[in-house]
């Protein structure tokens, strides 16, 4: 599959708006009707490209949609709903997935983290062959955290499961601002 296409249809946009105006001038010059309907073909091509886009699922948007899923455990506060997409065999520094579910409950109540927000999605590599991936991401918790709430990079390891499911191995949150610095997280690390 064209997963460059549905993940980042971009180029092709503007290939076929070019393609539009370029056809709707010649149209306009010669009012030859096989100008229009290029034109007309292009623009229904530029709806196939946002359907396929919008529609098809791809390995960058599955995972991207289990962040999205475990930010909003962190607003429902259901642990369950987040821990779904954490990988058997997680890792984050000596804490494996139950004593980091044990650390990030605890963290949360007494914490009162409101909400995780995520954003800005990027797909460093992702290989079905290896089930591994990486995507980096900004995050920013909100909450009761004793410091100003200030937006971090994350960089998550993902495995695809037996289950066709892609769940989260690992991360390492990182100040953006001071490239490769290590961040805690409060409560936990």
């Amino acid at each position: 599959m064209l997963t460059w296409l549905v993940d980042d249809p971009a180029l092709a946009y503007i290939l076929l708006v070019g393609a539009v105006v370029i056809l709707a001038v010649l149209w306009w010059r010669t009012q030859q009707g096989k100008y229009l309907i290029g034109a007309g073909i292009a623009v229904l091509l530029i709806g196939v490209v946002w359907l396929i886009s919008k529609y098809v699922p791809t390995d960058s948007k599955r995972i991207q949609q289990a962040i999205e899923e475990m930010s909003a455990g962190v607003r429902s506060r259901n642990l369950d709903r987040i821990f779904s997409h954490v990988a058997a065999d997680f890792r984050h520094g000596s804490l494996n997935k139950e004593a980091f579910r044990q650390a990030s409950e605890r963290a949360i109540r007494e914490h009162d983290v409101t909400n995780v927000l995520v954003w800005d999605f990027e797909l460093a590599e992702v290989s079905r062959q290896k089930r591994s991936a990486r995507i980096t991401f900004l995050v920013k918790p909100e909450g009761n955290l004793g410091t100003p709430a200030r937006y971090l990079h994350c960089a998550a390891d993902f495995v695809l499961e037996p289950d066709g499911q892609w769940r989260m191995k690992g991360f390492e949150l990182t100040d953006p601002f001071e490239k490769g610095e290590r961040v805690p997280i409060p409560g936990v690390d």
